[in-house]
């Protein structure tokens, strides 16, 4: 059997000065660690016949500042672009599975160009950074993986088709305005382990009418609110905890 193309370690230190390239014209997958170390470069395009991106591919590239993802890309491995702490533009494909330590910046997605509609958040990520899918208005399934511990600011806000969101034990904060007028919302799961839900966290979710805390209501009420995180949630009038409910 034919082995697909893919980009190895053939690009890692020093990178003999490398300061931009072009991935794809039959590639299939860039490999781990491929361009560790590459410090002189500066700006990435990923063409769509790309799928995946291995574990440390790019990382410590100090110098990336541009990335453009094809649709390609279905998976981004593990610390991908970890160090690479000047990127700040990118253009984001399809990727649906997000390693550890992805850049904050690369997973911000835009909302005219976003046509992504499911997200499975891989259970080694920790965090989930500010503005990660916010606007992504096709967005209707999210999977947050278990080790997740924090969803940051506007994560998911004005994602119009998301219409249930379970949140596992292992998250302890919810940012301000993580699920702002998420207008289809209309279920919420948080585990007991949230000990803070930030300013209108859930804000103008005008179908929102189901709010399931597991654990008791002791543990809902010492959970650090911020008094406007369901503000204009008109259907929303009670929280259910596993020993009853608490009013809104």
């Amino acid at each position: 059997m034919q082995k697909k193309p893919a980009v190895t370690r053939a690009f890692s230190l020093p990178c003999c000065g490398l300061t931009s390239v072009t991935i794809g014209d039959g590639v299939t997958s860039i490999e781990d660690h491929a361009f560790n170390d590459c410090d002189s470069l500066t700006s990435i395009t990923i063409l769509d016949s790309v799928t995946s991106i291995g574990a440390s591919a790019f990382w410590d590239c100090t110098s990336l500042t541009s990335v453009t993802i094809g649709n390609g890309v279905t998976s981004i491995g593990d610390d991908a672009f970890y160090g690479c702490d000047n990127l700040q533009c990118n253009e984001y494909g399809n990727a649906l599975y997000l390693g550890n330590d992805a850049n904050p910046y690369l997973l911000l997605m835009k909302a005219k160009d976003a046509s992504i509609t499911s997200v499975e958040i891989h259970e080694t990520t920790r965090f989930i950074h500010n503005y990660a899918f916010n606007s992504c208005a096709s967005l209707a399934s999210v999977t947050i993986g278990k080790n997740v511990t924090s969803i940051g600011e506007n994560a998911f806000a004005f994602c119009d088709s998301l219409t249930t969101v379970t949140i596992p034990d292992s998250v302890t904060e919810i940012g301000g305005w993580a699920f702002l007028e998420c207008e289809s919302l209309a279920s919420i799961t948080i585990g007991n382990g949230v000990k803070s839900i930030g300013y209108l966290a859930y804000a103008r979710c005008s179908s929102l009418d189901s709010v399931t805390f597991e654990g008791t209501m002791a543990e809902w009420n010492a959970v650090e609110k911020a008094n406007d995180w369901a503000q204009e949630c008109p259907l929303l009038t009670e929280v259910k905890c596993s020993d009853g409910t608490v009013s809104v």
